[in-house]
């Protein structure tokens, strides 16, 4: 990664938009690399949002210094931060100012009550919820993987719902298993993914098609796109 490759990630993302980045956990040979990272793209003009470590299950690797079982998520905001989160506290004076009966319901319940009234929903700036200590998702095995940095599809279920609202249109530059693409569709998200590589492509291809029911449309060379 580099700055040329930020910039083109920023020209391409909305104002405030979630960029997320999936780096190894830190250790001496790369430590200088992941630190010029953040520093690359807040050059770029991204603003550091938050890291959450994926811990992976049961899987542990013995390589190293220490045993790992650990990959960061980076994420980043292109400038200040989108509003997902629901605001509680002024949608329940909303509530009840409106003599509705939200006791005891949930930030999201009390949404559907004043979307149900045509009330307006209130949001702050930031993820749709808060962000975990980690995210826990059991990796596939080696022999089972499409790609070699292929992640879970209920990970990455997990991270779209943070960042983003149903209908939007995602963007996965680097395609390789195509999980991202399966996990943006299980989750009502339009997806552009983009594979280089034509043998792997050719197997994304085939893992979207399996895993998929709706429209796959393939734009140009080696690019997906897919709209619900």
């Amino acid at each position: 990664m580099n700055k040329m490759i930020l910039l083109k990630k920023k020209r391409v993302l909305k104002e405030g938009a979630f960029l997320v980045e999936f780096l190894p956990e830190e250790n001496e040979d790369n430590m200088e690399y992941l630190y010029s990272i953040k520093k690359m793209a807040k050059d770029a003009g991204f603003r550091y949002y938050s890291k959450v470590s994926w811990s992976k299950g049961t899987f542990v690797s013995n390589t190293g210094r220490k045993s790992s079982n650990c990959e960061d998520v980076l994420i980043f905001s292109n400038g200040k931060p989108r509003e997902l989160r629901l605001n509680q506290k002024r949608n329940l004076q909303i509530a009840r100012e409106n003599k509705l009966d939200v006791k005891g319901k949930s930030s999201y319940e009390v949404r559907d009550i004043l979307e149900k009234h045509g009330l307006e929903i209130h949001y702050m700036s930031g993820t749709s919820k808060m962000l975990p200590t980690a995210f826990d998702y059991q990796p596939a095995k080696a022999k089972e993987k499409i790609h070699p940095a292929e992640k879970p599809v209920e990970l990455l279920e997990d991270i779209i719902h943070c960042i983003s609202k149903p209908y939007e249109l995602l963007l996965d530059q680097f395609g390789g298993s195509g999980n991202f693409a399966i996990a943006s569709l299980n989750t009502n998200r339009n997806v552009i993914v983009i594979e280089k590589d034509e043998e792997t492509y050719d197997k994304m291809k085939e893992n979207i098609l399996n895993n998929s029911n709706d429209t796959v449309q393939e734009d140009k060379e080696n690019t997906i796109e897919i709209e619900l």
